[in-house]
């Protein structure tokens, strides 16, 4: 019976996002438009054809606890807060949280933000024994470090991962050699089973970049046993493989399209493979049990205002994300970057919401479950981690409430 009321719920939840924002209930992401607005017609989540008026006036909920000039109308927390935000250096999935805290978009709605940069998803959950940071984005590799080693709290999807991948080798090694088309099914990717190997392959272990390579391997009938991996975070790596180091390296982020990588060849990625990766939002139990909870689930909200703009305003975003990535001391190609913007996307609020009701795999976990469980099966089976860590998953470290409190937040907001 609670498993029938909530998938009413759930229908609810969607239908009404749905008629407010003047969208469908499909998987939104950077490369289409959003619920509410761009190429399907509709308006923009605060106004135009859906009948809301713009953000902080008109027929909107009246009231001084609201924003004004967002792109959504947010109600504003009763007291400064200040979040630490986890991130990982030259990935997107940060960059809602830049853009908002740039844009005053945070500060306006009572949230101060400090960034807490991180090489990799593992060590970013590490820091969670610390508690060094309340809330952020990670990718696969640093949720099921975070879930099973600290009980870490998933909040839903930032990003798709697959465009934010690629693996190089240089062009004189048999790999690039070898030319590419071996593959039934994989054109794009490089090499032969003999080429790759015993390569040695920089990248770092556990990540999603680890379970890229993997597959890869796979399909030429190879296992990470018949390489010879190094463990290297990908600002390492990258430094190692421009000075000559190793056969292979695996990147991700704004270091695959820095100028340098014009003279390396892609040879596998996350699109090149055809795997589904996400990145996502996390949060650490102790500051959700504690007085930062409503901070954090507002901070939700405004994240996904700000993916909403994102969507709508590709090529500004992709100047902050240029800019972000140059503090982060990487150089980055403009033209290069927003297509990787237009080509890898955006989770939006409409879409979180569906993958947390939408129950898969017979019903036994949600969509944002599975995002996580088929890369941890997939490791579980390479011997990384124990069995039980498949069942430790689905013990309630993706709860639906607060995208859902994010929602509801937003709803009453549009009255």
């Amino acid at each position: 019976m609670k498993r029938i009321v909530a998938i009413a719920l759930a229908l609810v939840f969607i239908f009404s996002l749905a008629a407010c924002t003047g969208g469908g209930t499909g998987t939104d992401t950077a490369g289409t438009s959003s619920p509410g607005g761009g190429d399907s017609g509709a308006s923009s989540p605060s106004g135009g054809d859906s009948g809301t008026s713009s953000p902080g006036g008109g027929d909107a909920a009246d009231g001084p606890g609201y924003t004004e000039g967002l792109p959504w109308r947010i109600e504003k927390l009763p007291s400064k807060v200040k979040l630490e935000i986890g991130g990982l250096v030259a990935g997107p999935h940060v960059l809602p949280s830049y853009i908002a805290q740039q844009k005053g978009w945070l500060d306006e709605v009572g949230i101060e933000i400090e960034f807490h940069m991180f090489p990799n998803g593992p060590a970013m959950s590490e820091a969670l024994g610390a508690n060094v940071w309340d809330c952020g984005t990670l990718g696969i590799g640093g949720v099921i470090t975070g879930i099973v080693g600290f009980d870490a709290i998933i909040l839903g999807l930032s990003t798709n991962d697959q465009g934010t991948h690629r693996t190089f080798v240089r062009p004189d090694h048999p790999i690039a050699l070898a030319g590419k088309g071996h593959l039934p099914g994989y054109p794009e990717v490089y090499g032969t089973a003999d080429a790759w190997r015993g390569a040695e392959i920089m990248l770092p272990s556990g990540t999603t970049a680890h379970f890229i390579m993997a597959k890869t391997l796979e399909q030429f009938g190879l296992t990470m046993d018949d390489v010879n991996l190094v463990s290297m975070d990908v600002t390492s790596g990258n430094t190692a493989f421009k000075a000559g180091q190793g056969d292979v390296v695996s990147l991700w982020g704004n270091f695959i399209f820095t100028e340098d990588k014009d003279d390396f060849v892609v040879a596998t990625g996350g699109r090149e493979i055809d795997i589904e990766t996400c990145g996502s939002l996390i949060a650490n139990p102790v500051s959700l049990a504690g007085p930062k909870r409503e901070a954090i689930v507002k901070w939700l909200e405004v994240y996904f205002m700000t993916v909403e703009w994102i969507i709508d305003n590709l090529e500004e975003a992709t100047q902050y994300f240029v800019e972000h990535s140059e503090y982060e001391g990487i150089i980055a190609n403009y033209d290069e970057t927003l297509t990787l913007m237009r080509a890898n996307g955006f989770h939006t609020m409409e879409a979180n919401v569906e993958a947390f009701n939408l129950r898969v795999q017979d019903g036994r976990m949600s969509r944002q479950e599975e995002y996580i469980y088929k890369p941890l099966l997939f490791f579980v089976e390479q011997g990384n981690y124990e069995p039980f860590t498949l069942d430790k998953l689905l013990e309630g470290y993706f709860p639906p409430e607060y995208v859902m409190e994010a929602y509801e937040n937003q709803m009453r907001a549009r009255q």
